[in-house]
């Protein structure tokens, strides 16, 4: 049921009925408890609990397991939901989120937050309220000295994302004189040291929100003067995003010919240059470049809409040749040939390969086994889903029976189906041997039985 059917459904109940129904829930579910006492508080009490709350939680010992770091994430949200619903002046509201940042390191020292649910909460839900209090500051000033004094202490790098949107807060001037400070600190570091990267970082960001190109430049050299690949690329990025194609493709002019790092990046950002210079024949041979290499159905449409969809037909027919006339097996080869609806072609270059294939890279095989049986293609489509189920077999590991089982059972309904097995084991032979090899894990085998 939408949420839209719900809410509407929830409005023709009465008061009392709604009333009764938060404070059981509130009995047993905390998120809720705090939710009552947040609807029915006045915002100084709000203000008041987002405090205790903050405080209490500096006091806790208890640590918090990687299992329970979703449910710590939510019990934070809830204190900044009440710090925005007890809010009514931004200097406060500024300070009071201030006060959450400069509790990032006992926070992120209680938990095991290996995945990131407490480290977005400071990201997203802490920036975005910093953002909504600070754009309605007009003391400025006290803005910048606020942000100093909070990205100079950036232990646990959850403080950097407010320096992200600096631009959605503070004026063109304000942020000027923003990087300023940041200069003066840079300055004050020793060449290479951590502390001077991260405020250059810093700079960096500001000048991509800017589009201030020749500061990027200016910064990321002092990074890194030696002109990494990478170094190459972001700045040419940047000055691309600043109306400069030119300048961005001399950058990108200065990476080595020879050099391989990163070249996906480097030719979507050639592939936009020659965009904006138009030179249409230079983009259609970085769109060659970059479709050859990784055949997938975006870069063949771009491919398409740089060379002209009248070519679609020619094109398909020489990549044809091309993938079938390779000796290496390719997953993305595999899905084009079925994009573009050569079944056949495709049938024959998954069983001509079927000896590379590998169950371990089940993300890639099993669309290709699922799509395969949708068109019919019955052969192919057993020899993945049999390197799939001899994968979770070979690992022996039980947790994931399950889906061996589903393979199996897979392998079990298409086999009445194929008439030639080529030079392809039958289905019963393929289930002796798997028996021989496989028959002392009686755990996938009971659960197999139970299945059937």
């Amino acid at each position: 049921m939408k949420n839209v059917d719900v809410r509407e459904r929830l409005m023709q109940l009465d008061q009392e009925q709604l009333a009764d129904a938060l404070l059981e829930l509130a009995q047993y579910i905390d998120e809720a408890s705090n939710l009552v006492e947040r609807l029915i508080a006045s915002p100084k009490e709000n203000v008041s609990r987002f405090k205790k709350r903050l405080s209490a939680l500096k006091r806790r010992t208890r640590f918090i397991h990687w299992g329970q770091s979703r449910d710590f994430a939510r019990e934070l949200e809830g204190l900044l939901t009440d710090l925005e619903a007890g809010v009514q002046d931004p200097v406060d509201g500024v300070k009071l989120v201030i006060s959450f940042y400069e509790n990032d390191s006992s926070i992120m020292e209680m938990c095991d937050d290996s995945s990131g649910w407490v480290g977005e909460v400071f990201s997203f839900n802490a920036q975005d309220l910093f953002v909504k209090f600070a754009s309605k500051c007009t003391d400025q000033k006290w803005l910048i000295k606020q942000l100093v004094s909070l990205y100079a202490k950036d232990d646990y790098g959850v403080r950097s994302n407010l320096i992200n949107r600096v631009c959605d807060f503070l004026s063109d001037e304000s942020v000027r004189q923003l990087v300023e400070f940041f200069w003066k600190e840079v300055d004050g570091c020793a060449d290479h040291d951590y502390r001077q990267r991260h405020w250059l970082y810093g700079i960096e960001s500001i000048a991509k929100q800017l589009k201030d190109a020749p500061l990027y430049e200016k910064a990321s050299l002092r990074v890194s003067p030696e002109l990494p690949v990478a170094s190459c690329i972001d700045i040419g990025q940047v000055y691309l995003d600043s109306g400069d194609a030119n300048t961005a493709l001399k950058w990108v002019e200065k990476i080595p010919e020879d050099n391989n790092y990163r070249n996906y990046e480097k030719d979507r950002l050639l592939l936009a240059v020659y965009k904006e210079l138009g030179e249409q024949e230079k983009r259609a041979e970085v769109a060659w470049r970059i479709f050859q290499g990784y055949r997938s159905d975006d870069n063949f449409a771009q491919l398409l809409e740089i060379i002209g969809e009248d070519q679609r037909e020619k094109v398909i027919q020489e990549q044809c040749s091309l993938i079938m006339s390779k000796e290496k097996f390719s997953h993305t080869d595999a899905e084009f040939l079925i994009h573009v609806e050569l079944i056949t072609e495709a049938d024959t270059y998954i069983l001509l390969h079927r000896e590379q294939l590998d169950g371990n890279f089940y993300s890639s095989i099993l669309p290709l086994a699922e799509s395969m049986e949708q068109h019919n293609q019955y052969l192919s489509a057993s020899v993945m889903y049999r390197v799939l189920l001899d994968s979770i077999l070979k690992r022996a590991v039980s947790k994931y029976y399950h889906h061996g089982v589903r393979y199996l059972k897979k392998l079990d309904q298409l086999a009445p189906h194929i008439e030639d097995w080529k030079e392809v084991e039958s289905h019963q032979m393929y289930f002796e041997q798997m028996r021989q090899r496989h028959g002392r894990k009686s755990s996938f085998w009971s659960k197999y039985r139970n299945k059937k």
